[in-house]
C-alpha cells in the first residue's frame, strides 16, 4: 500500500517532489490568456473591418445582382470582366462630389438648387437619379454608374451637390468606388419637431426614417471623416453650406484666363 501511494504522489515527501498531478500542470504549455472565445472575437472584428475598409461587400453585392439579372452562361469570366470594369471606373477626373444629407424635413432638394444659382455647383437630384437608373428595384451599381454618366457629362472643374442621395450604405459605397470619393458630406440637422413641421408628418414618422435610412449615413460618413454637421436652427446655416462648397471648387487648379 505504501508503494502505490508513492507511485500515486510521484515520490516520497523528503525528496521534496511534487505530486503527478502537479507535475504535468507545471510542464504543461502557457494558454492564452484571453481564451478561445477572446480570440474568435477579435478575429471576427479584424476581419469585420477588413471588409468595411475595402468596401467588398458593396463590391460583390453589385456583381451578384448583376449575375442575378443577366444570368451568364461563364459566370468566372462575367465576374473576372465585372472586376475589371470596377477597376477601370475608378475615378471621375476634374470633378468633386458633395452629398447633402438630411431628414424628411430637411428638403435637400432646395438647397442644391439654391447653391447652383449662387456658384458653380451642379444639382443632383437623387429621386430623380434612382428613377432614370430603374426605379426602387434598381441596383446600387447601376444607380452609381447613372451618377457617373452624368457627371461625365458636364463641364470639367465641377462642384456635383447631390440631394437625398445616397440613400442607402451600399449607394455610398458603389459611389465612391465606381465614381469618386466623397469629398465631404454636408449633414443638414433638426429636431424632429422641426422636420415634422416641415414636411407634415408625424415625429414617429421621422424618427423612423432617420433611424433606418439616414442615421446609418450619418455614422458611415463620420467613420470616414467627412461628416460636416450644419445646425439649420442657426441664422446662418445657407451661408456655412455656401462656404463649404466654395471650399471645395477652390481646390481645383486654375484655369488659364486667355491673353488679351
Amino acid at each position: 500500500l505504501k508503494l502505490q501511494f508513492l507511485y500515486l504522489i510521484g515520490s516520497t515527501p523528503a525528496q521534496g517532489c511534487v505530486p503527478r498531478t502537479a507535475a504535468r500542470t507545471q510542464r504543461a504549455p502557457v494558454r492564452d490568456k484571453k481564451g478561445p472565445s477572446r480570440i474568435m472575437a477579435d478575429w471576427r472584428e479584424s476581419s469585420e473591418h477588413y471588409l468595411r475598409l475595402h468596401q467588398i461587400g458593396a463590391v460583390w453585392e453589385g456583381i451578384t445582382h448583376a449575375l442575378v439579372k443577366m444570368k451568364p452562361n461563364d459566370v468566372l469570366d462575367f465576374t473576372i470582366r465585372k472586376l475589371e470594369t470596377l477597376k477601370t471606373q475608378k475615378d471621375v477626373p476634374g470633378r468633386r462630389l458633395v452629398f447633402l444629407l438630411g431628414g424628411p424635413g430637411a428638403d435637400a432638394h432646395a438647397v442644391a438648387e439654391s447653391l447652383a444659382e449662387d456658384g458653380p455647383s451642379v444639382p443632383l437630384n437623387g429621386d430623380s437619379l434612382i428613377a432614370d437608373a430603374g426605379g426602387d428595384d434598381a441596383s446600387a451599381e447601376t444607380v452609381a454608374l447613372e451618377l457617373r454618366r452624368r457627371m461625365l457629362a458636364a463641364n470639367i472643374n465641377t462642384v456635383f451637390v447631390t440631394s437625398a442621395y445616397p440613400q442607402t450604405i451600399s449607394q455610398a459605397l458603389l459611389t465612391e468606388i465606381q465614381v469618386t470619393p466623397c469629398c465631404v458630406c454636408i449633414y443638414l440637422q433638426m429636431s424632429d419637431a422641426e422636420q415634422a413641421q416641415a414636411a407634415g408628418v408625424s415625429e414617429e414618422t421621422v424618427r423612423d426614417e432617420m433611424s433606418k435610412k439616414v442615421n446609418p449615413l450619418i455614422e458611415y460618413f463620420k467613420a470616414k471623416q467627412t461628416l460636416v454637421t450644419v445646425d439649420k436652427s442657426e441664422p446662418t446655416w445657407m451661408d456655412k453650406v455656401k462656404d463649404i462648397v466654395a471650399e471645395e471648387q477652390k481646390q481645383f487648379p486654375p484655369v488659364d484666363q486667355p491673353a488679351a
